[in-house]
Formats: C-alpha cells, sequence, structure tokens
C-alpha cells in the first residue's frame, strides 16, 4: 500500500511495524516510509587538513573555502587542486571575490566567472556563488552569468539568500533558473532559529527538485531537531575547533574529524 508523504508528497510505501524517522508518516498507528534521498552531510572545509578532517569523518561532500571568520571566500588555485588531489569525495567551490554585500561590479563578476571556469578546470563538482541587487532581490542578470560559467556542474546559491528582500520570490526565481542546491539559515542569525521559514522553502522547493540545505550555527546537537522540524535533504556545518598555533597570536580554525563523525551517526541514524 503506498500513500504520498506528509513531508513531501513523494510516494511512501506502508511498513509492518512503526519506526521514529523524519520521513514517516503516523496515522492510526501504521507507518509509511517515504523514498525519499538520505539527508546529505556537507562541512565547510577552509583548507586542505580541514577538507581531510571532513572526509574522515564521513562527510558526503565539502564546500571548500578560504578566510572562514570572513564568512568564506575563494580558496586558491593550489587549495583547490590539492584538495581534488586528496579527496574521494566531491568538492564543491565557493566563488566569493570579497567580503561584504552581494553587490557586485562588472569587474567583480568578470572575476567571478573567471574563478568558476578555474575551479572547473581543476575538477571541482560544484559551484557555489550568489549575486543580489542594490534593493536586495536576486540579480538576474548576474546570476545568467554566473550559471553560465558553472555550467556542467552542480550549483549551490549560497546565504546571499539570507539578506535577499523577499525569500519566497526569490526562492521560485532560483528555481526557474536551475539552481540545485539553496544555502540557508532561514533568514535568521543560526538555522535552529530560522526553522520556520526553512520548512517552508523545502516544501515550495521539493516539487522543482531544489535541495534546501540548512546552514550557520549548526553543531552536533542541533542536527536531529532541525531534520526532523524543516525536513530538509542537506545539513551544512563547519563542525571546526580552535587549534592553537605553533607561534604567538597564531590560533586558528580547523574541522574537527570527531565532531563530523557525530554529525555522520545522528544523520544515518534518522536517514
Amino acid at each position: 500500500m503506498t500513500m504520498p508523504c506528509y513531508f513531501c508528497s513523494v510516494s511512501v510505501q506502508k511498513l509492518a511495524k512503526p519506526v521514529i524517522c523524519r520521513f514517516f508518516y503516523f496515522m492510526q498507528n501504521n507507518a509509511y516510509l517515504c523514498e525519499m534521498d538520505k539527508i546529505l552531510l556537507e562541512i565547510c572545509a577552509g583548507s586542505v587538513a580541514s577538507a581531510l578532517a571532513a572526509q574522515e569523518g564521513g562527510a558526503d561532500r565539502i564546500e571548500l573555502c578560504s578566510a572562514l571568520p570572513l564568512d568564506g571566500l575563494t580558496p586558491g588555485y593550489g587549495t583547490i587542486k590539492e584538495v581534488k588531489r586528496l579527496l574521494s569525495i566531491p568538492v564543491y567551490v565557493l566563488v566569493r571575490p570579497r567580503e561584504g554585500d552581494f553587490l557586485y561590479s562588472k569587474e567583480e563578476l568578470a572575476a567571478i566567472c573567471g574563478d568558476i571556469y578555474a575551479a572547473k578546470e581543476l575538477g571541482a563538482d560544484g559551484i557555489v556563488c550568489g549575486a543580489l541587487d542594490r534593493y536586495g532581490n536576486i540579480d538576474v542578470e548576474a546570476m545568467e552569468q554566473i550559471m553560465k560559467a558553472s555550467k556542467g556542474v552542480s550549483f549551490t546559491f549560497h546565504r546571499a539568500f539570507d539578506v535577499c528582500r523577499n525569500p519566497l520570490e526569490s526562492l521560485e526565481i532560483l528555481m526557474e533558473m536551475g539552481v540545485n542546491t539553496l544555502l540557508t539559515s532561514g533568514q535568521a542569525a543560526t538555522a535552529v532559529e530560522g526553522t520556520g521559514l526553512i520548512k517552508e522553502l523545502a516544501a515550495k522547493a521539493q516539487a522543482k527538485g531544489l535541495t534546501i540545505m540548512a546552514g550557520c550555527g549548526i553543531k552536533a546537537a542541533h542536527v536531529a531537531a532541525l531534520a526532523l522540524e524543516t525536513g530538509v535533504a542537506a545539513i551544512h556545518l563547519s563542525a571546526k575547533k580552535k587549534i592553537t598555533g605553533a607561534m604567538p597570536r597564531s590560533d586558528y580554525y580547523q574541522t574537527d574529524a570527531d565532531e563530523v563523525r557525530n554529525c555522520r551517526k545522528i544523520i544515518d541514524s534518522i536517514n
């Protein structure tokens, strides 16, 4: 016996015994297993060492960047090349030319497209980018150029979305443009605080095949509740820990393989 899933409208199969899972629909003590894909775990890695730690901990893929304290910038050519050489999991490359807003000049846009082509040449499996206009709307003209440069690999629109003016209207634009994944905190300071909007976005996006990926401020302790409450298909976090530098005032952050491993276990338990 099949029926539509409560979370996503995908067909579901009746089970003999009720089991607790975010993709089960309970009705009169019966359970139905949704055939949706499993939750994806993406780790934001700011260095080669962090990328290796993410893979060791069981990440499904990484978002490779630099300058995490600035919310991430485009990683260097050598870093992308070395990470692709060392990792067997997919590597998505963040392309963001500077800190600050997401309103780009034509020169910055040219640099963005150049970095996208370079990342693709190095074997990037996906590109992470985004652009807004001065009014806080999706910059359609800029995004058309960015999407054209990204052709042939998967595309994630990053958290520029969390400062856009109209999230539901912006989601429709991104779906029409063929964006594969949207990374968002639900326009809140953390994904946990943005649960309501994330859930609404996930429900609307699923019908058109766009993956909503919850991210920002997520710890292993948040993963289960966030997945259950929102129905998202992907979780994004840095899983970082502080490393004591070998020189004075040289401490830095790096992905913690154990934290990634904890997230992996939690996700596997609810998949």
